[in-house]
């Protein structure tokens, strides 16, 4: 399964970045620059994922930190949609309901 998770995106890299070889003249900026910004997702993408695996790969094998601490929920939420957030064309909106939220993360 990994495998095929880190397969997939590097496809569209080396997909890409050959399109752009091959028809860098006939491209437009626009095109270039969407390419080029679909590359920089992707690559961004797969270094997630194997972050993840080298992160499940030492939970394994016990050589995980477990060390709890408390989470801002209200922050942490917000981070999330930040980051979410220019990823996709809809606005995400955030309504936390005036309590407040802390929780043990871990």
């Amino acid at each position: 399964m990994a495998s095929h998770e880190l397969r997939t995106p590097l496809s569209t890299i080396l997909l890409s970045t050959e399109s752009l070889q091959i028809n860098s003249a006939q491209f437009s900026e626009t095109q270039k620059q969407q390419t080029l910004a679909r590359i920089h997702l992707t690559a961004q993408q797969m270094s997630q994922q194997i972050a993840d695996l080298l992160t499940l790969t030492r939970a394994e094998g016990g050589k995980l930190d477990f060390s709890p601490e408390l989470l801002d929920g209200r922050a942490f939420c917000r981070q999330v949609i930040t980051e979410v957030q220019a990823g996709v064309p809809q606005t995400i909106e955030f309504a936390d309901g005036g309590t407040p939220v802390k929780r043990l993360l871990g």
